[in-house]
């Protein structure tokens, strides 16, 4: 009886390990799953661009990303320059966040300005969405990583100076800047608009006399389903108008005040790092882009990192 009770209790055991085995080897991922990226940037005057992806992989995948090629262009890692006084003889993992089975971690990749397939300060914009990826263990891979927009010339940033930034991990984001000469506003919209439109919700709030003096019929406001999320914080009311709605040319002068409040769908899974667009004309009908730039980061999950794969795995990455 005592040997048939262990034996049952040996049998439990056995199969338990080889359950949590077989879930363990489930979890494993093939290749690392970058995240959906959506930057822009633009040739300055340095001789780098240095742009950070971030990627999931597997706890016991100890290498990293070695090189990254696009359209011919190679980019490596910024190479650490902490001095350290004693050699370290362990290897402790680099990640930003850590989960059951996975770390999310990052790779900042400088690119040689001068080996770009742009000229700097023409109207060129170099686009791409993968990496093809080479990892430290030899691994190699195609990345979908989103959408990268480089700018080969810099936008007017003399047109507005831009006087209060503020931002959360709350997913809001605000900027207030004032106009340094007269200017006619033809637009202001979200870049990747096709792809993160969406996840993002932006109002535009101008002087009061500006506001009253525009041919503009309030509409009962439409919000994100996601919005309601954010209710309950203490910055979820937006001054302002939708910059979707048909508010537009607007006629500023220098020195009028104009304030973007931004909401981020808290529940999204891409980076953010780009300029909200603010088009138009200024003096002499010179036509001019103006970009008010935001960095906004997703709050990952155990759940948000189990959709993440689950989509890979079901061969949909978004």
């Amino acid at each position: 009886m005592k040997e048939r009770v262990l034996w049952g209790g040996l049998a439990i055991v056995i199969l338990s390990w080889i359950g949590n085995y077989v879930y363990f080897q489930s979890q494993q991922l093939d290749q690392p799953i970058f995240l959906k990226h959506y930057y822009e940037t633009s040739i300055r005057d340095e001789e780098t661009i240095g742009l950070t992806f971030y990627y999931l992989t597997n706890k016991l995948n100890a290498s990293e990303v070695s090189y990254v090629t696009v359209d011919g262009v190679e980019a490596y890692p910024l190479q650490e320059t902490d001095f350290q006084m004693w050699p370290t003889t362990t290897s402790v993992p680099q990640y930003e966040q850590e989960f059951s089975h996975h770390y999310l971690k990052s790779v900042r990749l400088q690119f040689q300005s001068s080996f770009l397939p742009i000229k700097k300060g023409s109207d060129d914009i170099w686009s791409f969405d993968k990496l093809d990826v080479t990892f430290t263990d030899g691994q190699t891979m195609s990345a979908d990583i989103g959408k990268v927009n480089v700018f080969a010339k810099e936008p007017d940033y003399e047109l507005f100076d831009e006087q209060v930034s503020s931002s959360s991990n709350q997913h809001w984001s605000q900027k207030s800047m004032v106009t340094t000469q007269p200017l006619i506003i033809e637009e202001i919209a979200v870049p990747f608009a096709e792809e993160i439109g969406k996840d993002i919700y932006v109002k535009v709030n101008l002087n009061h006399d500006t506001m009253e003096k525009l041919d503009y019929a309030q509409q009962e406001e439409i919000l994100p389903e996601w919005f309601d999320e954010l209710i309950n914080t203490d910055t979820y009311k937006l001054e302002g108008i939708p910059i979707t709605e048909p508010i537009y040319p607007l006629s500023l002068n220098e020195g009028d005040r104009l304030q973007l409040s931004m909401r981020f769908n808290p529940n999204r899974k891409s980076v953010f790092e780009f300029g909200m667009t603010i088009s138009g004309t200024a003096v002499n009908n010179e036509p001019f882009l103006h970009k008010a730039f935001i960095i906004e980061h997703p709050s990952l999950s155990q759940q948000s990192v189990n959709e993440i794969i689950k989509a890979h795995k079901g061969g949909n990455g978004r």
